[in-house]
């Protein structure tokens, strides 16, 4: 039998918020940075 665990990681970095959202958010380019991604559309 398995049990599945939490796991969170938590990173700080100096950067505005709303520039990390506009990465994070602009699912057609996540493709770009993300293995697991290769695009999505609104």
């Amino acid at each position: 039998m398995s049990t599945k665990l939490p796991v969170s990681v938590t990173r700080e970095i100096s950067v505005a918020p709303e520039k990390i959202w506009a990465m994070v958010s602009d699912l057609p380019r996540m493709g770009e940075w993300s293995p697991e991604n290769r695009g999505g559309e609104w």
